[in-house]
C-alpha cells in the first residue's frame, strides 16, 4: 500500500471516520506548524505520558452534574 494515505480502522464505520477526521485536524494544525518557519517541538515520552494522564478524563461529566 505504498504512496496510499490515511487508513484508518475503527470498531465501527461512525468509529472509523471519527478517527480520519481527527487525524485531518492534526494534519492541518501540523502543516499549519510547518508553515510558521519554526520547527516543531516534539514531546518526549514522559511529557507524552503527563499529558495522556491529564487528558484521561478531559470533557467527561458524570451523568447528573
Amino acid at each position: 500500500m505504498a504512496n496510499h494515505g490515511l487508513v484508518v480502522v475503527g470498531e465501527t464505520l461512525a468509529h472509523a471516520v471519527a478517527l480520519t477526521v481527527e487525524a485531518e485536524q492534526l494534519a492541518r494544525l501540523y502543516l499549519a506548524t510547518l508553515a510558521t518557519g519554526t520547527p516543531p517541538v516534539l514531546l518526549d515520552a514522559a511529557e507524552i505520558a503527563r499529558v495522556s494522564e491529564r487528558f484521561r478524563a478531559y470533557g467527561y461529566r458524570p451523568v447528573g452534574e
